[in-house]
């Protein structure tokens, strides 16, 4: 038996073209990975794909960082840098259940 696909983690995989134009997945998994061996990861994050352009927020630790650290990923993938876009943290709703990594919309 095999597994086609994880249900309920598809709206955390992210989308980047390669430079050929096709869609490659980024799984949430990598981008964890990324973060987390940085010598001084965020206390807590959120990453929100809009197409081409990702929306992180960080609720402590080096946002420059934290771009290099996705950057450096991003290109050894060899796929294109999406525009990064760091907002200001808020938190959620307790009563939501806490998504770091989410794809709004795909790029185009």
């Amino acid at each position: 038996m095999s597994l086609h696909n994880i249900e309920g983690r598809t709206g955390e995989v992210l989308l980047l073209k390669t430079k050929r134009g096709r869609l490659t997945p980024v799984f949430p998994d990598s981008l964890r990975q990324a973060i987390y061996a940085m010598l001084s990861p965020p206390e807590l994050y959120r990453v929100a794909q809009h197409g081409k352009r990702w929306e992180l927020r960080l609720r402590s630790g080096d946002a420059e960082a934290v771009r290099g650290a996705l950057e450096k990923l991003i290109l050894g993938m060899e796929l294109t840098l999406p525009t990064i876009d760091f907002l200001p943290w808020v938190d959620q709703d307790p009563t939501e259940k806490q998504k770091r990594i989410r794809c709004i919309s795909t790029p185009k």
